[in-house]
């Protein structure tokens, strides 16, 4: 069965999030990719990277009850990125992180969605 883009990204969130936020916390030169089979997705400190590298990539938060913050995702299109993967997951090299730069663009990013919503 093949399982449409929302659906690759509704289980992810659903059974991986957890192991995915753990991966991020100490994430300092990566990008981990996801494949939802049109996009690629990346969380957090991958999502901050991602931006970095394709400013055009599209953001959303996620709001979790397990989580104290919001959760943001970036995503491209599959066909905007040249590597492919067989498992659905890439890890791409990323530039040293600045956590002090990381953590502005999430606090400005996430208030410019509480913005939108108030």
């Amino acid at each position: 069965m093949i399982l449409s883009s929302g659906l690759r990204l509704q289980s992810l969130l659903q059974h991986e999030i957890t192991t995915i936020l753990h991966q991020e916390f100490d994430n300092d030169a990566a990008i981990h990719l996801y494949s939802t089979g049109t996009h690629w997705v990346a969380f957090e400190r991958s999502a901050y990277q991602l931006c970095r590298q394709y400013p055009d990539a599209d953001l959303t938060p996620f709001f979790f009850d397990t989580y104290p913050f919001p959760v943001l995702m970036a995503s491209i299109r599959a066909k905007g990125l040249k590597e492919t993967s067989l498992n659905g997951q890439l890890t791409l090299k990323a530039p040293k992180l600045n956590l002090r730069q990381y953590r502005a663009w999430h606090r400005r990013e996430v208030k410019q969605f509480e913005d939108i919503l108030s």
